[in-house]
């Protein structure tokens, strides 16, 4: 199990948000030089759609009462789909066939990534399941950029990528924990930790802090 949780560990860094925001950043960038207006606007909107979508879910779910297991919709996962899927159709080009294998395949890269974060328990099923919807709206957004002939060669995106990964992979921002505290201290509910009949204060994990309508003053309940 050891060697499993490395390689999700591993897997699940690309996805980052110190990893995924510089990437979507140099996206922007070859987009402005590569490819229209046009297209590099689409970009933008793909990212507000996933980010900003993943952003409010998290800022509103955390503190509520989180049922069928959904109280933080997996980010790493939304941001795989849209980040790998967009540099796959950059590098596809032209062709809908080609283009839909490149949907496809960043799709499935996000789903791998999707496993990691259930393998390391840092989310449930259905948030797997909720961030892989928004970040495949994203992506589908993106896919209608009508993409020229880039006037620079697609590689270089690549190059790029590799540049910030042998950089950044292995940093972590903790974005969700930030937002969850947000969340909770700003909003109309506060953390209720819930202790299982059988089990000491040091054997609870995170995930098993539960959440209710408060009002707007903190009421933890022991």
């Amino acid at each position: 199990m050891a060697v499993s949780s490395d390689v999700s560990q591993f897997i699940t860094d690309f996805a980052d948000q110190a990893l995924v925001l510089p990437t979507i950043t140099l996206v922007a960038a070859w987009l402005l030089l590569a490819e229209t207006r046009r297209a590099l606007l689409i970009w933008i909107a793909s990212c507000g759609v996933v980010l900003g979508g993943i952003f409010l879910l998290k800022l509103m779910l955390p503190c509520a009462t989180g049922a069928y297991g959904l109280r933080s919709p997996s980010g790493h996962t939304a941001s795989a789909i849209l980040m790998s899927g967009a540099v796959l159709l950059l590098l596809a080009g032209p062709g809908r066939r080609r283009r839909t294998w490149a949907i496809g395949a960043g799709i499935a890269i996000g789903i791998l990534v999707g496993l990691t974060r259930l393998d390391l328990g840092a989310h449930t099923v259905p948030e797997v399941i909720v961030g892989a919807a928004v970040g495949m709206s994203g992506l589908l957004l993106f896919s209608t950029a009508d993409l020229a002939a880039p006037r620079l060669p697609s590689l270089s995106l690549i190059a790029g990528f590799c540049v910030l990964a042998l950089l950044l992979h292995g940093t972590r921002l903790q974005a969700e924990h930030w937002i969850e505290q947000l969340s909770c201290r700003t909003t109309w509910a506060a953390p209720a930790r819930v202790q299982a009949p059988n089990l000491s204060q040091s054997q609870l994990s995170p995930r098993s802090v539960s959440y209710r309508l408060v009002g707007t003053q903190s009421s933890p309940i022991l």
